[in-house]
Order: C-alpha cells, then sequence, then structure tokens
C-alpha cells in the first residue's frame, strides 16, 4: 500500500462478511478462495466458518498479526503495488475496498494481478468523495469496468441488489460490490439474467452523507457553521452533565 492502513475491530468485523459470504457461496460455490487486501482476515473467516479450507490472504506486511482471524501460515504479506503472483488459481478472487489506497497509475496493474489468480471477482472500490483512510484513487465503477473489459472481464451487478437494504451491511458494500467473470465461463450463464444492469449509482446512505457534507458548506459560506457546531456541543455536554 502507499500508506499504512490501521485495521481496527470495530470495523472490520465479522458482521457483514457473515451476511454476504452465504449470499456468494450458494452463487458461486467457491472452493478456493484468494483475498487481495484481506486486512485481518474477516472475509475469509466468514468463508472458512462455511466450509472453505483453501483460501490465502494477501495485504501489506504493516498488517497486525495479533489481529488477524486467520491462521498467520495462510496470511502472504506484500506490498500491492509491486508485481506479484502466487503461481496458481483460486476458484474465487476477491478484492473488497482496496483499490482506492493503490495511485491511479497501478490501477491497470492491479486488475492484472487478481485475473492472474481468477476468473471470476468479486470487487468493490470505493467512489468519488466517499471518503476513507488513503483513498488516493476514488472512482467510479465504469472506470474498473473499463478496465475489466479490456482483458476480456464481464461485469454483473448481481450482489448489490440482495443486499442493497440490508442494514447489517457496511454502506462502502452495498454501494461497490460487483462481480466479474471472464467471458467464456461457465458461471456467465448463471450471472447475466441476474444482473442489475446498473453501473455508476449512488447508495441513499452515503447520499445522505453527501448531503450533509453539502449542508456544512452552505453553513460555513453563511458564517453559520462556528455558531452551529458551538450550540451542538453546548447541548452534548448539557445532556452528559445531566444524565
Amino acid at each position: 500500500m502507499s500508506a499504512l492502513y490501521i485495521h481496527t475491530e470495530n470495523v472490520h468485523n465479522l458482521t457483514a462478511p457473515r451476511e454476504v459470504a452465504p449470499l456468494i457461496m450458494e452463487l458461486i460455490a467457491p472452493s478456493s478462495i484468494l483475498d487481495v487486501g484481506c486486512g485481518i482476515g474477516t472475509w475469509l473467516k466468514a468463508f472458512e466458518l462455511l466450509g472453505v479450507t483453501d483460501y490465502c490472504g494477501v495485504d501489506g506486511s504493516y498488517v497486525n498479526r495479533d489481529l488477524l482471524q486467520i491462521p498467520q501460515s495462510k496470511f502472504h504479506p506484500q506490498d500491492l503495488r509491486q508485481e506479484w503472483n502466487l503461481n496458481r488459481q483460486f476458484d474465487l478472487v476477491i478484492s473488497l475496498e482496496v483499490a482506492e489506497h493503490l495511485d491511479e497509475q497501478f490501477a491497470g496493474h492491479f486488475v492484472n494481478t487478481l485475473i492472474k489468480h481468477g476468473d471470476v471477482i468479486i470487487f468493490s472500490a470505493a467512489i468519488p468523495k466517499q471518503g476513507g483512510q488513503n483513498h488516493v484513487n476514488e472512482q467510479w465503477l465504469s472506470f474498473w469496468k473499463d478496465k475489466f473489459d479490456s482483458v476480456g472481464y464481464t461485469l454483473y451487478d448481481v450482489l448489490r441488489p440482495v443486499i442493497w437494504t440490508n442494514s447489517k451491511v457496511d454502506v462502502w458494500y452495498k454501494q461497490n460490490m460487483v462481480v466479474f467473470c471472464k467471458e467464456g465461463h461457465p458461471l456467465n450463464a448463471k450471472l447475466k439474467p441476474l444482473s442489475s444492469g446498473y453501473v455508476d449509482v449512488v447508495h441513499p446512505d452515503l447520499f445522505s452523507f453527501y448531503r450533509y457534507q453539502a449542508e456544512r458548506a452552505e453553513l460555513y459560506e453563511q458564517g453559520q457553521l462556528g455558531l452551529k457546531l458551538a450550540f451542538n456541543a453546548l447541548v452534548k455536554a448539557l445532556t452528559k452533565r445531566l444524565r
């Protein structure tokens, strides 16, 4: 990674993976999984709980091994900006909210690394203004679609429609998680009728956040933001004192 990413158990937990992993198992039924940018391994742990034992997680050497949810033997430290190859294929490759942490110059290389390891990719990456730690390459999904199109992988929007209203799934997954499948793979026939066909969309929860930020900008321009923040802080302080 271009910078240190701090994983915390309150954000990187099993809640969303437990909701989504069974859907993926039903849809794709992978026997082997590679997670590129696995963090502390929560997604792989969720698949392990569903019976998948052949898996590997790849991420930067800075990941706190004490927080790993998977055996250290299944964790492969790797600078994701560099060329690397595990010299094997997996039934499924996942890379969730990772690509935005790599400078745009590495985007094509990153996609090529994913497809070296599997014909079916579950992918999500932050859209513009989504925000987060060290996001240096937030792009619309159409940007990534073009990258995968160029190497013969088709986009299928089959997961977002199912998890869109699930309150247990983090908004960044609901917003961004899609499937890319290599042309000619048998799974294409199953995925095509399920795909929504939408590409660049914004989840209502994320839109609400955008609107909140816009309102703050408007208040700042009107010279009211400082007063409002002070008032809110006073209310919070009084409420805490009266408890």
